[in-house]
């Protein structure tokens, strides 16, 4: 048996109950809930010409007759996102007025549904109260009592996040936008629009996507300057009867942020995953061309901006993970045939394990 885990955001003051690794970590792997793509650029919707002013002698009542100064401060005050989108929709003077208040609306969701650039740990249920990591400030830790610390107070009185709105540790633009078209409630607002074209893509593709392949991805591990890449990663490592499916950045930063006092992870893996080196710290997942631009920026000394590839240990560390939980769940070892690096190792498993072929 072991202790229950849960996912904090320590920012954001949102949690994802884990239950215990052992049943979750690989078959319910978090990628599948949160967002940790860095947050894509949001263009302005388009701009519609409005037609030329000519004399009439109608005399405008109402909202029609308030400047666009006026009316600018109404759309600045928070108000739910459809009802923004229905307003934009009845005229092109409220459209182009609304257009940028509907973008600081999308940007406002984009930050409340990402785990992009937040402090994230995995805390276990028997962290005892002098026993935190230190990414964890004194404002954190002032509630924490003998009998309520992070991991009642995460989930008993932070929001729970949404399951299965996960993108599988990519960018993640794609399930973003859909989740957009949700929030908006496009389909309300117009009703016509059963399938989302083409009219409700005005708004989805005002954000930039990139398609970029996971093997050109990074976690990056803001608080240390620290990075993995996804190629460097046993992605070869998989097991028929895994649930989860694959090795992903979520799994990566997953396997460095686990905290507790107590061993007790209900795994065979026992080379300290509950006492992570990365827990509490700031995370990301971008393109590795990112990265290089940021190494190329000053620190507050005016120094060069050194980041670290940690690719190499995180990824032995996976690999043992995945291993020790493939053999003790599945009763038989996994080969991990793809890499000419560890021909031993599969060499010394086709002697134990005839019925593989090494090959």
């Amino acid at each position: 048996m072991g202790q229950d885990w849960c996912l904090v955001n320590l920012d954001k003051k949102q949690h994802l109950h884990v239950w215990q690794l052992g049943e979750t970590m690989l078959d319910d792997p978090i990628s599948r809930h949160i967002l940790l793509g860095r947050l894509p650029s949001v263009k302005l919707l388009p701009y519609f010409k409005p037609p030329p002013a000519s004399p009439t002698p109608i005399k405008l009542k109402g909202l029609d007759s308030l400047p666009n100064e006026l009316v600018d401060e109404i759309l600045s005050y928070r108000q739910a996102p459809a009802d923004c989108v229905r307003f934009a929709l009845t005229s092109r003077r409220y459209w182009n007025l609304a257009r940028p208040h509907i973008r600081r609306t999308i940007i406002g969701l984009f930050e409340y549904l990402s785990w992009a650039g937040d402090r994230i740990i995995c805390i276990g249920d028997y962290t005892q109260l002098d026993d935190y990591p230190p990414a964890l400030t004194a404002t954190d830790t002032e509630r924490f009592t003998d009998k309520l610390g992070l991991y009642s107070i995460a989930r008993h009185e932070y929001e729970e996040v949404c399951r299965r709105k996960g993108a599988w540790a990519t960018l993640g633009e794609s399930r973003l936008r859909r989740r957009l078209k949700k929030r908006l409630e496009l389909d309300n607002a117009l009703p016509d629009d059963k399938y989302g074209y083409p009219t409700s893509r005005i708004f989805t593709q005002c954000v930039v996507r990139k398609d970029i392949p996971q093997d050109q991805l990074v976690l990056r591990n803001f608080s240390k300057r620290e990075y993995v890449r996804y190629d460097e990663l046993p992605t070869d490592m998989k097991h028929e009867h895994w649930k989860g499916g694959q090795v992903d950045l979520g799994l990566a930063m997953h396997s460095q942020i686990c905290w507790s006092s107590d061993p007790g992870i209900g795994m065979e893996y026992d080379g300290g995953l509950h006492r992570g080196p990365w827990a509490g710290d700031r995370f990301d997942i971008a393109p590795i061309d990112e990265l290089r631009e940021l190494e190329k920026e000053k620190d507050e000394e005016g120094k060069p901006m050194v980041w670290t590839d940690a690719s190499e240990r995180v990824a032995d560390e996976l690999w043992e993970i995945l291993e020790s939980e493939f053999a003790s769940k599945y009763d038989h070892a996994i080969l991990p045939y793809a890499d000419p690096s560890r021909a031993a190792l599969r060499a010394q498993y086709a002697a134990m394990f005839p019925e593989y072929d090494s090959d």
